[in-house]
């Protein structure tokens, strides 16, 4: 059926590289440097990087068809394009886990065609993470139609920390070329309930901030806020059809008279909760589970027949992130990830976790340097979480999917500030891993010296934040790949390439 059709399809993790992760978990956080102005939490700002030029994270397009083309060339031509496509993605190396399924792909390439102004779902938390710039291409330039960027859980964050990306993406697409075509793209923001009051919204700790997102909002008080929302996505996709358009569609034929609105988006970024807004009940179950919704469905949007809303399943593009960010931005179903060692650590070095949830150092290490490990066993020790019924262990793994679970629900918030102006290097969201320079070498013996004269570069790596040491001489590892040099907060020294850390005996200077 549809369902096993639709099903989303990753690449399975090399048993090797998540067991490399799971050792990676005892080393000591590296935790982002105190704020210079009263030393509270620094900033975290997003990876700037949404230029259209880079071809290694092209998604997938439809190749060029022809009505007097039969179904099955146009699918077997599509199967052979895929198929190579999927192949120049193993030659790009370092990158998150993407969608597989050409039946999913097909879904986005129909809403695309169908739609006269496409709508873009992300998350106000890191909405650049959620701006494939490809796709942002492939709409408003190949496709010459009008895009619609929903900052979407604007409650969850502070009313300048709105303010702040509404202004940098529009300034971005108004500016030139490099990352859409001018005047095709709109940036709005959007909650299902209204937002907190001021000196509460964005704050908070994690049992007050789990309350808030179950509170009930009066019925009467929700209904206004829901259609001024409705009301507010419309005028702005209206805003990008030609007036010739608009006097032309009557909604009495269905959907093929009507304005259609392409709803578009990464797994678990709100879209369906969109979709329910637009159209005036719900219409399709919303479920933390990425890619919980899977078919094609046009549907009228309330007090307007005139307007119908083209959903798409949500589905996850190429991206050079680390795994384990993509599954902190809920990219990925939480039931399956392998190993949370990795998304704590990127938590933990963001966010004091041991003190937002209260928690004390295991009896053997009050003396060590906080570590994901740690934080994991004394989170399950807190929640009574025991591997073997209660009669093992601590369950670090049950734990590490509460934490994760509670930062894609925004009970534990975790969220980015657009890029400083006149930034034009990768900053503190960097996670480019595939652009650092390695160390290349024959030898594979001996011990390693580190090099006084480095100039230490922090850098946001597959494994947690640290430094690249970069230097003239280049290094492999037994292996014959290359390597980069990764020293973590602490002195210790770790290496890894673009797939695992390895092992320091392996890897030897010139």
């Amino acid at each position: 059926g549809d369902a096993a059709r639709l099903a989303t399809h990753f690449l399975r993790e090399d048993d090797e590289v998540v067991r490399a992760r799971r050792e990676f978990g005892n080393a000591p956080l590296a935790p982002l440097e105190r704020s210079k102005k009263g030393g509270g939490r620094p900033p975290i700002f997003a990876d700037q990087r949404l230029s259209r030029n880079d071809t290694r994270w092209q998604h997938p397009v439809r190749p060029a068809w022809s009505r007097d083309e039969t179904k099955e060339v146009v699918e077997r031509r599509e199967r052979r394009y895929f198929e190579k496509w999927l192949k120049d993605r193993r030659r790009v190396g370092f990158q998150s886990p993407f969608e597989r399924n050409l039946e999913v792909w097909r879904q986005l390439w129909r809403v695309i065609e169908f739609s006269d102004v496409l709508i873009l779902v992300t998350d106000i938390r890191y909405p650049t993470f959620h701006i494939p710039p490809s796709l942002v291409e492939e709409v408003t330039i190949r496709q010459k139609k009008g895009l619609v960027i929903v900052l979407n859980k604007s409650d969850l964050v502070t009313e300048e920390n709105v303010s702040r990306w509404k202004k940098y993406l529009q300034r971005l697409y108004e500016r030139d070329g490099s990352y859409g075509e001018s005047g095709k793209v709109v940036v709005t923001d959007f909650s299902t309930k209204p937002p907190p009051e001021a000196d509460l919204r964005g704050r908070g700790g994690v049992n007050s901030r789990r309350k808030a997102l179950h509170k009930r909002v009066r019925r009467d008080v929700l209904d206004k806020h829901v259609a001024s929302q409705r009301a507010k996505i419309l005028q702005a996709t209206k805003s990008l059809v030609p007036p010739g358009k608009l006097q032309n569609v009557d909604g009495k034929g269905g959907y093929k008279d009507a304005l259609n609105l392409g709803l578009i988006g990464h797994p678990n970024v709100g879209k369906t909760s969109v979709l329910n807004t637009l159209v005036g009940k719900k219409v399709a179950s919303t479920s933390r589970t990425a890619g919980h919704t899977k078919h094609l469905q046009h549907i009228p949007v309330a007090i307007d027949n005139s307007v119908y809303i083209i959903d798409c399943p949500g589905l996850v593009f190429p991206r050079p992130v680390a795994r384990h960010l993509a599954e902190v931005m809920g990219l990925h179903p939480i039931a399956q990830i392998r190993e949370t060692l990795s998304a704590v650590r990127y938590l933990g070095e963001r966010l004091p976790l041991y003190s937002m949830y209260a928690l004390k150092k295991p009896d053997y290490c009050e003396d060590d340097e906080w570590s994901p490990q740690m934080i994991l066993e004394a989170y399950a020790e807190k929640k009574g979480y025991l591997v073997g019924g209660g009669a093992g262990a601590p369950d670090v793994h049950r734990a590490g999917l509460d934490i994760i679970r509670d930062s894609v629900d925004g009970a534990l918030l975790l969220s980015f500030l657009p890029p400083p102006p006149h930034e034009d290097s990768a900053n503190e969201g960097s996670f480019l891993v595939g652009e650092f320079k390695g160390f290349t070498s024959k030898k594979t013996e001996g011990a390693l010296s580190l090099d006084n004269e480095v100039t230490p570069q922090i850098v946001e790596t597959p494994y947690g934040r640290g430094k690249i040491l970069s230097s003239r001489d280049e290094m492999t590892d037994h292996k014959g790949r290359n390597m980069v040099v990764l020293l973590h907060w602490g002195g210790k020294a770790f290496f890894g390439d673009n797939t695992s850390p390895c092992d320091s005996t392996n890897t030897a200077r010139r």
